[in-house]
Protein backbone atom coordinates (compact mmCIF):
# COMPACT_ATOMS: atom_id res chain seq x y z
CA UNK A 1 0.00 0.00 0.00
CA UNK A 2 3.01 2.50 1.00
CA UNK A 3 4.26 1.96 -2.32
CA UNK A 4 1.27 2.67 -4.55
CA UNK A 5 0.65 5.71 -1.88
CA UNK A 6 4.29 6.79 -2.84
CA UNK A 7 3.50 6.12 -6.52
CA UNK A 8 0.79 7.99 -6.56
CA UNK A 9 1.89 10.84 -4.93
CA UNK A 10 5.19 10.97 -6.95
CA UNK A 11 2.89 10.96 -10.25
CA UNK A 12 0.73 13.94 -8.78
CA UNK A 13 3.64 16.18 -8.78
CA UNK A 14 4.55 15.16 -11.69
CA UNK A 15 0.97 16.70 -12.80
CA UNK A 16 1.67 19.61 -11.07
CA UNK A 17 4.92 20.30 -12.92
CA UNK A 18 2.94 19.64 -16.08
CA UNK A 19 5.02 16.33 -17.35
CA UNK A 20 2.12 14.12 -18.19
CA UNK A 21 -0.06 12.00 -16.07
CA UNK A 22 2.68 9.06 -15.30
CA UNK A 23 5.99 8.91 -15.42
CA UNK A 24 6.87 6.42 -18.00
CA UNK A 25 10.99 7.15 -19.36
CA UNK A 26 13.63 6.89 -16.59
CA UNK A 27 17.18 8.56 -15.93
CA UNK A 28 16.37 11.77 -18.16
CA UNK A 29 18.68 13.68 -16.79
CA UNK A 30 21.76 14.91 -18.31
CA UNK A 31 24.20 13.10 -16.24
CA UNK A 32 22.29 9.64 -16.52
CA UNK A 33 22.42 9.76 -20.29
CA UNK A 34 26.01 11.02 -20.32
CA UNK A 35 26.75 7.59 -18.25
CA UNK A 36 30.14 6.75 -16.26
CA UNK A 37 32.45 6.04 -18.88
CA UNK A 38 34.20 2.92 -19.37
CA UNK A 39 36.66 1.18 -17.27
CA UNK A 40 39.70 2.72 -19.44
CA UNK A 41 38.07 6.36 -19.59
CA UNK A 42 35.68 6.95 -16.79
CA UNK A 43 33.69 10.15 -16.27
CA UNK A 44 34.70 12.56 -13.23
CA UNK A 45 31.31 13.01 -11.55
CA UNK A 46 30.68 16.59 -9.85
CA UNK A 47 28.54 16.26 -6.84
CA UNK A 48 25.52 17.83 -9.12
CA UNK A 49 26.10 14.83 -11.43
CA UNK A 50 26.05 12.84 -8.76
CA UNK A 51 22.56 14.28 -7.39
CA UNK A 52 21.07 14.34 -10.71
CA UNK A 53 21.94 10.52 -10.98
CA UNK A 54 20.67 9.90 -7.45
CA UNK A 55 17.52 11.92 -8.17
CA UNK A 56 16.84 9.71 -11.56
CA UNK A 57 17.64 6.36 -9.72
CA UNK A 58 14.86 7.22 -6.69
CA UNK A 59 12.20 8.69 -9.28
CA UNK A 60 12.90 5.16 -11.18
CA UNK A 61 13.06 3.55 -7.74
CA UNK A 62 9.05 4.79 -7.11
CA UNK A 63 7.88 4.10 -10.25
CA UNK A 64 8.89 0.70 -10.89
CA UNK A 65 8.43 -0.32 -7.13
CA UNK A 66 4.23 1.48 -7.27
CA UNK A 67 3.83 -0.31 -10.65
CA UNK A 68 5.28 -3.53 -9.15
CA UNK A 69 2.52 -3.00 -6.36
CA UNK A 70 -0.21 -2.16 -8.65
CA UNK A 71 0.27 -5.12 -10.34
CA UNK A 72 0.46 -7.34 -7.01
CA UNK A 73 -2.90 -5.79 -6.46
CA UNK A 74 -4.47 -6.20 -9.72
CA UNK A 75 -3.25 -9.92 -9.51
CA UNK A 76 -4.79 -10.15 -6.02
CA UNK A 77 -7.74 -8.99 -7.22
CA UNK A 78 -8.28 -12.08 -9.77
CA UNK A 79 -6.87 -14.49 -7.36
CA UNK A 80 -9.10 -17.56 -6.96
CA UNK A 81 -11.73 -16.99 -4.66
CA UNK A 82 -11.00 -13.01 -4.04
CA UNK A 83 -13.79 -12.54 -6.68
CA UNK A 84 -16.49 -14.34 -3.63
CA UNK A 85 -15.07 -12.99 -1.02
CA UNK A 86 -15.18 -8.97 -2.17
CA UNK A 87 -18.87 -10.21 -3.53
CA UNK A 88 -19.55 -11.74 -0.23
CA UNK A 89 -17.95 -8.59 2.11
CA UNK A 90 -19.36 -5.28 3.58
CA UNK A 91 -17.08 -3.54 1.66
CA UNK A 92 -19.44 -1.80 -0.68
CA UNK A 93 -16.51 0.41 -2.17
CA UNK A 94 -14.40 -2.46 -2.34
CA UNK A 95 -17.11 -4.37 -4.80
CA UNK A 96 -17.83 -1.35 -6.86
CA UNK A 97 -13.94 -0.55 -7.71
CA UNK A 98 -14.06 -4.62 -8.32
CA UNK A 99 -16.99 -4.60 -9.92
CA UNK A 100 -15.91 -0.87 -12.16
CA UNK A 101 -12.40 -3.03 -12.89
CA UNK A 102 -14.37 -6.02 -14.55
CA UNK A 103 -16.75 -4.03 -16.56
CA UNK A 104 -13.70 -2.07 -18.01
CA UNK A 105 -11.53 -5.48 -18.64
CA UNK A 106 -14.39 -6.39 -20.55
CA UNK A 107 -15.12 -3.22 -22.90
CA UNK A 108 -11.30 -3.46 -23.33
CA UNK A 109 -11.32 -6.94 -24.87
CA UNK A 110 -14.18 -5.81 -27.02
CA UNK A 111 -12.08 -2.89 -28.12
CA UNK A 112 -14.06 0.08 -26.59
CA UNK A 113 -11.38 1.81 -24.82
CA UNK A 114 -9.53 1.30 -21.70
CA UNK A 115 -12.38 2.89 -19.64
CA UNK A 116 -16.18 3.73 -20.34
CA UNK A 117 -16.76 7.19 -20.51
CA UNK A 118 -20.18 7.97 -22.58
CA UNK A 119 -22.92 6.27 -21.43
CA UNK A 120 -26.90 5.75 -22.85
CA UNK A 121 -24.97 4.92 -26.51
CA UNK A 122 -27.46 2.69 -27.67
CA UNK A 123 -29.92 3.81 -30.05
CA UNK A 124 -32.81 3.11 -28.09
CA UNK A 125 -31.57 5.11 -25.50
CA UNK A 126 -30.75 7.68 -27.39
CA UNK A 127 -34.00 7.95 -29.35
CA UNK A 128 -35.70 8.80 -25.78
CA UNK A 129 -39.43 8.13 -24.75
CA UNK A 130 -40.51 11.03 -26.56
CA UNK A 131 -43.38 13.98 -24.98
CA UNK A 132 -46.21 13.55 -22.77
CA UNK A 133 -48.36 14.10 -26.16
CA UNK A 134 -46.40 12.31 -28.50
CA UNK A 135 -44.88 9.08 -26.80
CA UNK A 136 -42.43 6.49 -28.30
CA UNK A 137 -43.71 2.50 -27.78
CA UNK A 138 -40.92 0.88 -26.38
CA UNK A 139 -40.20 -2.56 -27.94
CA UNK A 140 -39.01 -5.54 -25.55
CA UNK A 141 -35.37 -4.96 -27.22
CA UNK A 142 -35.26 -1.22 -26.36
CA UNK A 143 -36.44 -1.86 -23.26
CA UNK A 144 -33.42 -4.38 -22.50
CA UNK A 145 -30.95 -1.69 -24.34
CA UNK A 146 -32.71 0.94 -22.21
CA UNK A 147 -31.51 -0.79 -19.17
CA UNK A 148 -28.33 -1.91 -19.97
CA UNK A 149 -27.23 1.34 -20.45
CA UNK A 150 -28.48 2.27 -16.86
CA UNK A 151 -26.63 -0.78 -15.27
CA UNK A 152 -23.46 0.32 -17.49
CA UNK A 153 -23.68 3.36 -16.32
CA UNK A 154 -24.18 2.68 -12.48
CA UNK A 155 -21.24 0.49 -12.44
CA UNK A 156 -18.65 3.29 -14.39
CA UNK A 157 -20.41 6.12 -11.80
CA UNK A 158 -20.58 3.87 -8.67
CA UNK A 159 -17.20 2.32 -9.51
CA UNK A 160 -16.04 6.36 -10.24
CA UNK A 161 -17.26 7.73 -6.76
CA UNK A 162 -15.63 4.59 -5.07
CA UNK A 163 -12.19 5.49 -6.42
CA UNK A 164 -12.78 8.64 -5.15
CA UNK A 165 -13.33 7.72 -1.58
CA UNK A 166 -10.30 5.63 -1.82
CA UNK A 167 -8.29 8.79 -2.94
CA UNK A 168 -10.06 10.82 -0.56
CA UNK A 169 -8.80 7.86 2.25
CA UNK A 170 -5.26 7.93 1.15
CA UNK A 171 -5.11 11.94 1.79
CA UNK A 172 -7.09 11.75 5.40
CA UNK A 173 -5.21 13.58 8.01
CA UNK A 174 -3.18 10.91 9.72
CA UNK A 175 -3.31 8.24 6.67
CA UNK A 176 0.01 9.44 4.98
CA UNK A 177 1.93 9.18 8.41
CA UNK A 178 0.62 5.98 9.09
CA UNK A 179 1.53 4.51 5.50
CA UNK A 180 4.41 5.82 5.85
CA UNK A 181 4.98 4.34 9.25
CA UNK A 182 3.80 0.63 7.94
Amino acid sequence: LRQIYDFYQFNKEKQKEGTGSFVTEFCVRQASRRGLGTKDSPIVLSDHDLNEILVDIDEAHISLAGARACKFMHDLLNWPGVTEAIQNSGSSALRQIYDFYQFNKEKQKEGTGSFVTEFCVRQASRRGLGTKDSPIVLSDHDLNEILVDIDEAHISLAGARACKFMHDLLNWPGVTEAIQNS
